[in-house]
């Protein structure tokens, strides 16, 4: 009966003969070298295929071992802020790149390469540990060199997640790290740390703001356009080319503000109040890194509910005299009841549609005082013409002009007992002016 020994390797071999076992046992001590092994059984006629196959399994062999522990070596020093789960993720992702490496080996000699039975042909590559060593240092450190300035000069928002993953994947692919220079793994592993909490950050510091471009305002036909801005919460940089989906208005692509314009469509007025959502497809940008996790990671979203407004309003006083200025609005106070009884309006103190602009022309207020007589006697005097105009801002045209009158008294006691002899007419007036107002808009 033959006897056969079961080798398991880690990348496993077929059982081997007593034969291929003596030649195996040449090659366990690996305190100076690394030695990957490979076997292929011999079919008739189709020795060549064995002769690669068995070289091909010792390189996946040799391969294997240079991998090892790369990513707990690596985990050690990098930042806590990761948190355990984005760890695992690097692992998980480490580890899948890891298994094509085994063709860039360098440096390897071919020991043996024969076959060891009747049936069955060996390869055995080996690798000197000082050689690879050394190579690795070198390698590692201009890598670090290059990652130190990998983002210098990279602007946009899609470049710096493009260069971080490129350089995350430079520095994942680099081969075996323990048993380099502790102090070059510890930078390594900081390095690959920092790469991974820049493109967190990255990926977290998206903004989307939905807004319209001026209110949706009762009373006149205005179309806003739906407005929708993409920046980074930490700079309010605006991120260019970038997608935007929305069930409103279709799939839409940032312009180098950042922002999408959507015109207003016309039947939108009968719908209203309606909501409009949208979502960055920042996913799709990065769905081939390999730092991209979708369990962490989702597209921004924004909503807007899009609803009418009252007509907004602005009062602008033209009025020289600060006795008279102070009095103003008590009287306007009077049109403006008269108009928001009449107008869903409001009063606001920015650029309006439409501004109410009060004037007071042929100005006098002044005192005389008459000494003639046997106790002298001071005569106070107030005259003021009021002219209203209310004003279209967008084009700055005159939609009414209300000249109210010359308005006059005097007094014996006071600046304000004449004032409020001469305004005895003027709150009927002002609110009939706030009437017509009310038709000019409408």
């Amino acid at each position: 009966m033959r006897i056969f020994a079961i080798l398991v390797l880690c990348t496993g071999l077929v059982a081997q003969s007593s034969d291929c076992s003596d030649i195996l046992n040449q090659y366990t001590d690996e305190n100076t070298y690394w030695y990957g092994i490979g076997t292929s059984k011999i079919k008739r006629f189709r020795s060549n295929q064995a002769v690669e196959s068995a070289s091909k399994q010792a390189l996946d062999n040799l391969s294997s071992k240079l991998n090892t522990l790369v990513e707990s070596t690596a985990l050690i020093t990098t930042n806590e802020s990761i948190g355990v789960k984005r760890a695992q993720f690097i692992q998980q992702a480490s580890s899948t790149i890891r298994t094509t490496t085994s063709q860039n080996i360098s440096d390897y000699s071919t020991v043996y390469s024969s076959p060891c039975s009747k049936n069955q042909f060996m390869t055995v590559v080996a690798l000197k540990k000082q050689t690879y060593f050394e190579n690795q240092e070198q390698k590692v450190r201009g890598i670090l060199i290059q990652t130190a300035k990998m983002l210098e000069g990279v602007d946009s928002f899609q470049n710096r997640l493009d260069k971080l993953n490129e350089f995350y994947v430079k520095l994942i692919n680099v081969g075996r790290i323990e048993g380099i220079d502790t102090k070059l793994s510890t930078q390594y592993s900081q390095a690959l740390g920092k790469i991974v909490t820049e493109y967190d950050l990255l990926m977290s510091d998206v903004l989307v703001e939905l807004t319209l471009s001026e209110p949706l305002m009762a009373h006149i036909n205005n179309h806003p356009n739906i407005i929708l801005i993409v920046r980074q919460k930490s700079s309010s940089q605006p991120i260019a080319g970038i997608r935007i989906d929305s069930e409103y208005f279709g799939q839409q692509t940032t312009n180098q503000e950042g922002i999408v314009s959507i015109p207003w469509k016309d039947n939108l007025k009968n719908k209203l109040p309606f909501t409009v959502q949208a979502q960055v497809l920042i996913n799709e940008l990065v769905s081939n890194h390999n730092l991209y996790d979708s369990t962490i990671f989702s597209n921004p979203i924004s909503s807007l509910t899009v609803e009418e407004t009252p007509l907004q309003l602005s009062i602008n006083y033209q009025i020289e005299d600060p006795f008279l200025l102070e009095r103003a609005n008590d009287l306007s106070d009077v049109m403006f009841q008269s108009i928001f009884s009449k107008l869903s309006a409001e009063l606001v103190e920015n650029i309006s549609p439409f501004e109410i602009e009060i004037q007071y022309r042929k100005l006098n207020r002044s005192s005389n005082l008459i000494t003639s007589a046997e106790n002298p006697i001071e005569i106070y005097k107030v005259e003021f013409n009021p002219v209203i105009i209310l004003k279209k801002t967008s084009n700055n045209t005159n939609l009414l002009v209300k000249d109210l009158g010359t308005v006059k008294a005097t007094s014996y006691r006071s600046f304000e007992n004449a004032y409020q002899q001469a305004i005895k007419t003027l709150p009927i007036i002002f609110q009939q002016t706030g009437e017509e107002i009310v038709e000019a808009i409408l």
